[in-house]
């Protein structure tokens, strides 16, 4: 049974106290934040697949983070998305390289079971440093992004997902934000949208650049998604083949 037929029913609470809406599901598996910062006033563009917001978090005079409205699916719809991102953005002088900004990837896991969401945090877990490495220099051990080996907390909410969902104690998965939102691997996500948020890369608003990270991290869901993998086996096979398991997880990247 997946994910969203499990919870869809179970209440959910934000920080709060305030009650969230029931879960909605989508066919799409993922789910994309762009910040950005530029040091003039522009008109942002009409979108099809975006909304904006200001990100408090950010610096420029005007800064923009673009979201995509509703989870897409890796083929076709991403493309599309990014390809609209790109025509309506192209005219704009973001500030390049800043270190405020980034880019978090959201994946839909509400069409998942919890063997494939353990899969994926497992084989996550295992190839996060080489990861984080690729995401950029100053995201390593950026306070906006710790990785586990950083924030010990989050294996530590790892294991308590995974106990609770054992017991079949859904509200144990709620994590609070506050405890987890600059995590490299946001748990607390999954409480409002039902997604694992991956914040680790780099501000970047190059599609191309964008692409090939979302190609790694697809690569990554795929492989948690195979048939008959279990988090077991995935250590077993750490165990024998050493590096030579990260072409099984990302193939020719």
């Amino acid at each position: 049974m997946n994910l969203y037929e499990r919870l869809k029913d179970c209440p959910r609470r934000n920080d709060q106290g305030e009650k969230l809406r029931a879960f909605k599901r989508y066919p799409g598996q993922v789910g994309l934040e762009i910040e950005t910062e530029c040091e003039k006033f522009y008109d942002i563009p009409e979108f099809k697949f975006w909304k904006t917001h200001v990100d408090p978090s950010l610096r420029g005079a005007f800064n923009q983070e673009y979201v995509l409205i509703q989870p897409v699916k890796f083929k076709q719809e991403l493309d599309l998305a990014l390809e609209e991102f790109n025509q309506h953005s192209k005219n704009i002088k973001f500030i390049k390289d800043s270190i405020t900004t980034s880019v978090h990837v959201h994946l839909n896991f509400l069409n998942s079971t919890f063997r494939e969401t353990g899969n994926f945090i497992t084989a996550y877990a295992l190839t996060e440093n080489l990861l984080s490495h690729y995401a950029g220099d100053n995201r390593k051990s950026n306070l906006f992004c710790l990785p586990i080996r950083d924030a010990e907390e989050t294996y530590k909410y790892c294991m308590e997902f995974f106990q609770n969902a054992e017991k079949k104690n859904y509200n144990g998965l709620w994590f609070n934000e506050n405890n987890l939102k600059y995590a490299a691997l946001n748990l607390s996500a999954f409480r409002n949208f039902g997604s694992l948020e991956i914040r680790s890369f780099r501000g970047e608003t190059n599609i191309v650049v964008i692409k090939e990270w979302l190609n790694i991290l697809q690569n990554l869901y795929n492989y948690a998604h195979t048939p008959n993998r279990n988090p077991k086996n995935i250590l077993l096979d750490w165990k024998n083949k050493g590096l030579e398991l990260l072409y099984d997880i990302y193939g020719d990247y």
